[in-house]
């Protein structure tokens, strides 16, 4: 299917006819996101390795052990396909990192440029809803640089602030992809063969980043203080919560409002 053509303007044959073809285990590819039910919740693994009829997975966040899933079994999925939104962590890993920030950078920059042009529909999920997901996941709850670093906390600020433009970016796009998200509702795994959908299935996760930058979770609350706390030139103890919380709160909602994000969101909401 062409990943640019409406939903919609697709003939209902041809979408049956690719989802009936679709081999979701050829997506089972070493170093890439999958979704594992263990226990008795579904979280994310990332694929260690690959064989004949089963993958070894590594849990996002947590420690080296490996499970041991069959490819064609119950308990593996595609990613984000009963994952949306979460991290599936237990302990959450991440550090702060310039280099995987900087990829991640250049990554959405190129999809800012191209109006969010989806080409290849796994990968797009895979980065878009995975790595850089987690990544900003971990920046906003799990920060860990020196605590003099001042151009580090520029550094952040101006990603974060990036971070924000994809989403009031997305928001405005999402007006066109409406026939997509309806589609996506009743047509289990569409995203992993149409771009536009894929595009459309990402609003989780972007809600989940908004909701936490807008000061949504108590997990922010250590990020917070240590980038005002830097931004300020004081330790940012625990007096000083309430100014850490408001001051980037603020920042990021003016950012926010300052690029048409609100103003879309309430378009949005009243729609």
């Amino acid at each position: 299917m062409n990943n640019y053509t409406r939903i919609d303007s697709i003939a209902e044959q041809t979408i049956t006819d690719a989802l009936a073809s679709l081999d979701i285990t050829k997506g089972y590819i070493k170093g890439r996101y999958v979704d594992v039910y263990n226990k008795s919740s579904w979280r994310v693994g990332i694929i260690s390795n690959v064989t004949s009829d089963t993958i070894s997975v590594q849990y996002e966040g947590c420690n080296n052990n490996q499970d041991y899933i069959k490819i064609r079994g119950k308990r593996a999925a595609p990613f984000r396909r009963y994952t949306q939104g979460s991290t599936g962590q237990e302990v959450n890993q991440f550090r702060y990192n310039k280099i995987n920030k900087d990829m991640i950078e250049r990554k959405l920059e190129k999809l800012l440029s191209s109006s969010f042009t989806v080409n290849d529909p796994e990968e797009f999920v895979q980065f878009f809803r995975g790595d850089f997901f987690f990544y900003v996941d971990s920046l906003l709850t799990k920060l860990d640089v020196n605590n003099t670093d001042s151009e580090a906390v520029k550094d952040i600020m101006s990603f974060l602030n990036l971070c924000i433009k994809v989403i009031a970016e997305w928001i405005r796009d999402s007006w066109n992809l409406k026939p997509e998200f309806e589609a996506a509702e009743t047509l289990d795994l569409l995203y992993k063969i149409h771009g536009r959908t894929a595009l459309s299935t990402a609003y989780p996760e972007l809600a989940e980043i908004l909701h936490n930058l807008l000061g949504g979770s108590k997990r922010t609350i250590p990020t917070f203080r240590f980038l005002y706390g830097n931004s300020k030139n004081t330790i940012g103890n625990n007096e000083e919560v309430k100014m850490a919380v408001g001051w980037c709160v603020s920042s990021f909602y003016r950012e926010f409002k300052t690029i048409g994000g609100l103003e879309e969101m309430i378009r949005m909401i009243k729609m």
